[in-house]
């Protein structure tokens, strides 16, 4: 489940879902086991994506004339794509360094009890705007956080002040990014 913070970014509540190729089809499959009802994708619907995920701004009508197919297919296929899921929208890569956020913050937070009622959890990341992503994980810590914040103080008191006395909240353990040689990219297509 994908939520919007109030300046448009992403919180994952829950685990993603995975793909895997088998006989030039893509199949969605939740890691629970779960298995939405996605249809199959054919090679054209696998270009578009790759297309799309490079630049979403390609209008139809370049795709159509690389995949050498007509505009109106690729505007019906894309529709569907949307229909059922599969593209959740089209967004801007936005360099927040431009905007005065010059620390970018990896969180892990670890629960007094994993178990606890996780909507009030929700519900206070999502009051913290800088807070631009935040994962469920196994292991020794129960959520990662990624947080953009203008400086050092300003991050201090994200953490001190917000973070630190969400509901159930038991400890904190920060790092900073210093560069990111891989941006993110998504996975392959």
């Amino acid at each position: 489940m994908t939520e919007k913070t109030p300046i448009g970014l992403q919180i994952s509540t829950f685990p993603l879902p995975h793909e895997h190729q088998h006989s030039h089809t893509l199949r969605a499959t939740h890691i629970l086991g779960q298995q939405p009802a996605v249809p199959n994708l054919d090679n054209t619907d696998l270009q578009i994506l790759r297309i799309l995920k490079r630049n979403a701004r390609t209008p139809f009508l370049e795709i159509a004339r690389e995949l050498k197919i007509s505009g109106a297919t690729v505007h019906e296929r894309v529709r569907n794509l949307e229909k059922n899921g599969i593209i959740e929208g089209f967004t801007a890569n936005i360099n927040y360094k431009k905007l005065g956020y010059s620390v970018t913050a990896l969180v892990n937070v670890t629960l007094e009890h994993p178990s606890l009622d996780l909507k009030k959890l929700r519900d206070g990341l999502l009051s913290i705007p800088e807070i631009t992503d935040a994962h469920n994980l196994t292991g020794d810590t129960d959520l990662l956080l990624t947080i953009k914040a203008k400086d050092i103080d300003h991050l201090r008191g994200l953490l001190t002040s917000r973070v630190q006395n969400l509901p159930g909240v038991r400890r904190l353990s920060t790092s900073i990014i210093l560069d990111s040689p891989v941006p993110p990219r998504g996975a392959p297509v």
